[in-house]
């Protein structure tokens, strides 16, 4: 059991390097103002599938065309939409759509 926390560890370490990247937090400022912009066109259900797609899709045409699928963008993506979902839940009411 003692080999177990210096793994955990070290692969949470390594998951918040790749998070300090310049482009994960990119994906992260992306999927988040592209939330709040749907979230005000559409009901947050929609918005957060659209916007989910969104990031996939760009990771899709990056596993084609780009530098490869990476899921630690897709990570960055979701973190982006979870701090949007909990910001636009604190806003006033009437803010964005029902």
């Amino acid at each position: 059991m003692s080999g177990l926390w210096p793994r955990l560890r070290a692969r949470w370490a390594h998951l918040e390097d790749k998070l300090r990247e310049e482009d994960k937090q990119q994906h992260m400022l992306w999927s988040f103002w592209l939330m709040q912009g749907a979230c005000i066109l559409w009901p947050m259900p929609w918005a957060l599938l659209a916007v989910w797609l969104a990031g996939l899709g760009k990771e899709i045409w990056d596993a084609r065309y780009g530098s490869g699928f990476c899921w630690y963008d897709m990570l960055g993506n979701m973190l982006g939409l979870l701090a949007a979902v909990i910001f636009i839940s604190l806003a006033p009411e009437g803010l964005y759509q029902a």
